[in-house]
């Protein structure tokens, strides 16, 4: 059964947290107007999120077993040159590069990879 969690970086001070993604009325995901979410954590602490940090969990995990989330910045071990970010196309995870102006993705977990920032650090 694969796992399915969301990161975020809090409103009030800018921490990472993860848990599960709330929406409602109130967070609508699609109003223009709304700039945050909610993660609730593992022990029931609901905390607002900026909606542009929120990233989920690609089921997939680097090479020092640390989770890869959605926004993650990653270098593949054996290219070290080339970092990659991982985004979620129409049907999964890829790791994303450009080159000489044209867009490069290959399906994340397709080799070994690991997580050296995000995009909102």
């Amino acid at each position: 059964m694969r796992t399915i969690k969301f990161r975020g970086s809090t409103v009030q001070d800018s921490n990472w947290v993860y848990g599960c993604l709330v929406y409602s009325e109130a967070y609508a995901p699609f109003a223009k107007h709304v700039d945050y979410a909610e993660i609730i954590t593992d022990n029931g602490t609901k905390h607002e999120v900026w909606v542009d940090t929120i990233g989920q969990f690609t089921g997939v995990k680097d090479v020092n077993d640390q989770d890869i989330y959605e926004g993650d910045i990653v270098l593949p071990v054996k290219f070290k040159d080339k970092p990659n970010d991982v985004e979620y196309m129409s049907n999964g995870f890829y790791r994303t590069t450009y080159h000489k102006g044209k867009q490069y993705f290959n399906p994340l977990g397709s080799c070994q990879i690991k997580v050296i920032g995000n995009a909102y650090d």
